[in-house]
Formats: C-alpha cells, sequence, structure tokens
C-alpha cells in the first residue's frame, strides 16, 4: 500500500503535538484527520475510513485503552497503535492486551512512527456502512449504536433490508424493488415486508435523527436528519 493511500485517524488531546505530528504524517505523504476529543469518533472513522488509528493512551479524562473496546467492536479490522508519555511496563501490557498493535512512547518520533504505520496500515474496510451513530457490519449482520453502545444481530434478510435503505438513503425504494433486491421476487406477502421495516425501525430507535418513512403507494426512504 502506498502511503498517498494511506490514511491515518489521529486522536490526542495535546493539540501542538496533535498539529506536530499530523503535519509530519502529511509531509511524508499521509492522509491525515487529526481530532483531540473522543467526541463521535465511531462516526468520524465510518466518514474518514481510516486504514490505521493512533489513539492516546489518556485522553481528557478518557481512558484510550478502555475507549478502544468500543472501536474494535465497530471496526474490529482497522490496527489501534497507542501513543503515550507513561513509560511503565504496565501501561504496556494493558495496551497490548486489549488487542492494540503496538505501544509508541512519546516523544514520538515520526519516522518511526511511519514505520509503524506502514507494517500495521490495513486496506479499507468493504463491509462496513453507517448512519447517524449506527454502523452495520455487513459480514457479521452486527449493528452497533455507538452512542448507547447496544448492538443487534440482524438476520439476513433484515441486514440486506438496512443495507439497501442506507446505501439509498433520502431516496424512496420502491416496494417492488426492495422484493426484487432482498428477495428476489420469492415473496409471500406485503405484511411481511411490513414486519420486517417495524423491526427495524425498532432496532434504529436509539438515533432519533433516523427515520424510515413510509412513502404510500411506493415504498421506503431512510432519512437521516443532521441535529
Amino acid at each position: 500500500m502506498n502511503k498517498e493511500e494511506i490514511k491515518v485517524l489521529f486522536v490526542d488531546d495535546d493539540t501542538l503535538l496533535g498539529d506536530m505530528v499530523s503535519q509530519g504524517l502529511m509531509y511524508l505523504g499521509y492522509k491525515v484527520h487529526y481530532q483531540s476529543t473522543m467526541i463521535a469518533l465511531g462516526s468520524i472513522i465510518n466518514e474518514f475510513r481510516p486504514n490505521v488509528i493512533i489513539l492516546d493512551v489518556e485522553i481528557g479524562d478518557k481512558d484510550g485503552i478502555d475507549d478502544s473496546a468500543g472501536v474494535r467492536l465497530l471496526f474490529p479490522n482497522i490496527p489501534i497503535i497507542f501513543v503515550s508519555s507513561h513509560i511503565e511496563s504496565s501501561y504496556v501490557i494493558r495496551a497490548l492486551d486489549s488487542g492494540g498493535a503496538t505501544y509508541i512512547k512519546k516523544p514520538i518520533d515520526i519516522e518511526e512512527l511511519a514505520a509503524y504505520i506502514n507494517r500495521y496500515a490495513v486496506a479499507e474496510l468493504k463491509n462496513t456502512v453507517g448512519i447517524g451513530h449506527f454502523t452495520l457490519d455487513t459480514s457479521s449482520r452486527l449493528l452497533f449504536d455507538a452512542k448507547n453502545k447496544n448492538s443487534y444481530t440482524l438476520n439476513k434478510k433484515e441486514c440486506e433490508l438496512l443495507y439497501l435503505l442506507i446505501d439509498n438513503k433520502e431516496c424512496v425504494i420502491s416496494r417492488s424493488t426492495i422484493i426484487k433486491e432482498v428477495w428476489n421476487n420469492d415473496f409471500s406477502s406485503d405484511q411481511v415486508l411490513n414486519n420486517y421495516v417495524s423491526k427495524l425501525r425498532k432496532n434504529l430507535a436509539g438515533d432519533s435523527s433516523i427515520s424510515i418513512e413510509t412513502v404510500p403507494r411506493e415504498g421506503y426512504r431512510l432519512i437521516c436528519k443532521i441535529v
């Protein structure tokens, strides 16, 4: 993977360090998104699609090692490189035991960090889609609510229907298209589709900005309002 293709998400509450490291990595040819908090991290990952995450061990009053559990649940294949001013072996062990790829002690050497990025960066994941603070992993059929820390395992048809709605969000999907794409035209009754939509609405209820709208005599539309 070329450096120009590698996207790095860097999370550290030291903005001076964050700007320095970000500029250094961009100078070396990486695409970098830097933020100083863990706020909306799942949504950022979903939108930016990083190949590797660099995560500070202490981010304000947050414990980066503990909070990385939610990230790994959402995106289990994206490697996490921990960075910290803590040099005690207990921190290193805890970070690696939590699933971290490696642990780099501050001050950060940009060339060393780049070497680790090149070693651990993975290709962009193709099996996850997101909307609001939800992420759907189509391989495991797991729908994860990053805000409320809830997860739902969907059956095959539920997953395919939700993926179709997300992939065409804000657009009306006709009932005939849904029946063709999800059920391959092998369909018993309209009530079956109604029941599936009702189930998905319940699963998505944790995010008030998301709704599945019924369009009379046409089909359904997934809406995500900016709040």
